[in-house]
């Protein structure tokens, strides 16, 4: 069994939230190995840092026409001891907490991955911003 510490604890119930009581995204907590394997969007407007619901997304991945994402942006690292955590490389940590931006429905395909479009958000989107399947399963509840 692996710990995460009592910060990291603390981070979980704080930030994951019950998942059933509503339909907005909640953060997720995901391995360093999940976290490398993530689609992510990549930036195809020029001069522009941001990305709103009107605009349509690119990730260099080919996904399932319809299938639904979450977008996150990387939080906080969780190592899982002090030995874990390399000083000043928060990447060498084995888990990684994901803050909710928005959620995006695949519409398309073209030669260079899949074109998506957002639903709705909590924040603006960024090129970098890593793709998360959308699950009706909780990842924790504090009911």
């Amino acid at each position: 069994m692996t710990r995460l510490g009592w910060f990291g604890m603390c981070w979980m119930m704080l930030c994951l939230g019950d998942a059933h009581a509503s339909g907005r995204l909640q953060a997720a907590l995901i391995s360093s190995a999940d976290k490398a394997i993530a689609p992510r969007i990549v930036p195809v407007l020029h001069g522009r840092e941001y990305l709103v619901q009107e605009d349509v997304l690119h990730v260099p991945d080919a996904l399932p026409l319809g299938s639904q994402w979450g977008i996150y942006r990387p939080g906080r690292s969780f190592p899982l001891t002090e030995h874990d955590h390399v000083a000043g490389d928060p990447s060498a940590s084995p888990f990684w907490g994901m803050l909710p931006v928005a959620r995006a429905t695949v519409i398309g395909h073209t030669t260079q991955g899949s074109r998506l479009s957002i639903e709705d958000g909590i924040q603006e989107v960024r090129a970098g911003d890593y793709l998360l399947a959308r699950t009706e399963t909780p990842l924790l509840s504090l009911r």
